[in-house]
């Protein structure tokens, strides 16, 4: 978009995911997601420096019992690629992030 009232966080984008569950009660799962966003190009700037952002979500759930549930997951994300495949000058560095999680209900 070449007009300066466009929201700078408007573009448009997808994503994906999916859960697999399995056990004798459906305690386990695999979780896992796949996003992708284009931002509109902002005011003034150059097609080459349109960043398309991916992002990969993957991750195990277990259900301890009816109380407590554990979740691990990797997220990766992967900001450097302009619109045209190269490597963006606006680039941020990739990274990936691990997490584990514990949820208590009571």
């Amino acid at each position: 978009m070449n007009s300066p009232d466009v929201y700078e966080k408007a573009g448009e984008g997808f994503n994906a995911h999916a859960v697999v569950r399995f056990g004798d009660a459906k305690q386990l799962r695999v979780v896992g997601r796949y996003d992708q966003w284009t931002p509109e190009m902002k005011y003034g700037s150059a097609e080459s420096e349109i960043l398309t952002k991916h992002t990969n979500y993957a991750g195990f759930v277990w259900e301890q019992n009816k109380n407590v549930q554990w979740v691990a997951n990797v997220i990766r994300c992967d900001d450097d690629i302009a619109v045209n495949g190269d490597l963006a000058s606006g680039a941020k560095a990739n990274g990936t992030q691990y997490m584990l999680t514990t949820q208590l209900s009571f």
